[in-house]
C-alpha cells in the first residue's frame, strides 16, 4: 500500500523520526481462565501426601512484570491451612521448571476466609516469555492438610493443557492435569500484571523526493498474546485493532507493517 507525496519535498521534525512513548497497563488481574468457563466451577483438592502442588501456565510475550497473584479456593475441613504461592518459568510442555522466580510470603487460609486471596511478589518480576503461577499446601503441624483449589470444570480447558499437578503421588514431578489426571480444565490462579506498551516507529530519512514512498520501521513493543490481549484471540469480533496508523488526512490502516506517509501511531491492548 502506498500514499504518494505530492509536494516537491518535505521534512519531518526529528521527534517524528523515531516516536517512542511508553505507557503501562498496571494491576491487570488476568482473567483468561474464567473466560473459558461456561458453567459452574468445581475444585481440585491439594492434599498433603497426594497432590500438594498445582500450576497454571500462561503464554506471554512481554515486556511486562508479574507483581503478584490471586488464587481462588477454600478450606473445606479443619480451621485453616498454610498455602504458598510462587512464580515459575515453564518448559516446552508448560510445566514449571527450575527454581522459583519469586515466592510470596506463606499465607494461612481459614475455613471462614473469602473464596480467594491475593499475594505479592516483592520485587515484581520482569517477564518476556511463558510462565506459571504455582500454589502449594504446606504441612504445618496442628493445621489442616488440604486446600480446595477452584477449577473451571472438566472439558473447559479447550485442550490447551495448561494445568499441572505435582506431589507425593507423582514423585514430586510435574504431570499434566489433562493427560495424567484426565482433568481438561484450568485452575483459578490469576497473575497480577503490569504491561509495558511502547508505540515506536522510525523512517530512514527526514527528506523524501516528490512521488517517492516511505517505508516506516515498526518497532513497537506490545503483548500480542491472546491470554493477555483479547484483540489477538481467535474469533475476536470487536472494533479494536492491535495497530492503528493515523495519517492526518482522515485515512487509517490497521496493519503491523505499513508503507505510507503518516503522522502518528498507537497500539492497543484489550484486557480480559
Amino acid at each position: 500500500m502506498k500514499k504518494l507525496i505530492t509536494i516537491i519535498s518535505f521534512a519531518l521534525l526529528m521527534g517524528m523520526m523515531s516516536l517512542k512513548a511508553q505507557t503501562t497497563c498496571p494491576d491487570d488481574k488476568v482473567a483468561y481462565v474464567n473466560s473459558k468457563n461456561t458453567g459452574g466451577t468445581g475444585a481440585i483438592n491439594l492434599t498433603i501426601g497426594m497432590e500438594e502442588k498445582a500450576s497454571q501456565a500462561y503464554h506471554y510475550a512481554g515486556p511486562g512484570k508479574v507483581s503478584g497473584a490471586r488464587v481462588y479456593g477454600t478450606v473445606t475441613s479443619g480451621i485453616g491451612v498454610f498455602v504458598r504461592v510462587s512464580l515459575f518459568a515453564v518448559d516446552a510442555n508448560d510445566r514449571p521448571t527450575g527454581s522459583a522466580l519469586a515466592v510470596a510470603p506463606l499465607r494461612l487460609i481459614f475455613s471462614w476466609s473469602p473464596n480467594f486471596f491475593d499475594v505479592n511478589f516483592s520485587p515484581a518480576v520482569s517477564v518476556n516469555s511463558n510462565f506459571a503461577i504455582v500454589t502449594e499446601v504446606v504441612n504445618v503441624p496442628g493445621w489442616g492438610n488440604s486446600f480446595a483449589l477452584t477449577y473451571t470444570g472438566n472439558g473447559e480447558g479447550k485442550g490447551e493443557d495448561l494445568a499441572s499437578l505435582a506431589g507425593t503421588s507423582t514423585g514430586n514431578n510435574w504431570a499434566s492435569a489433562m493427560t495424567t489426571f484426565t482433568k481438561d480444565g484450568d485452575f483459578y490462579m490469576y497473575p497480577r500484571m503490569t504491561h509495558f506498551n511502547t508505540p515506536q516507529f522510525s523512517m530512514p530519512s527526514s527528506c523524501v523526493s516528490a512521488g517517492a514512498s516511505v517505508q516506516f520501521a515498526n518497532s513497537a513493543q506490545i503483548t500480542k498474546s491472546a491470554m493477555f490481549n483479547r484483540i489477538a484471540a481467535s474469533g475476536y469480533s470487536g472494533s479494536n485493532y492491535i495497530y492503528t496508523w493515523n495519517f492526518g488526512d482522515g485515512s487509517a490502516v490497521s496493519m503491523q507493517k505499513i508503507l505510507l506517509i503518516h503522522l502518528s501511531m498507537r497500539v492497543f491492548i484489550q484486557l480480559y
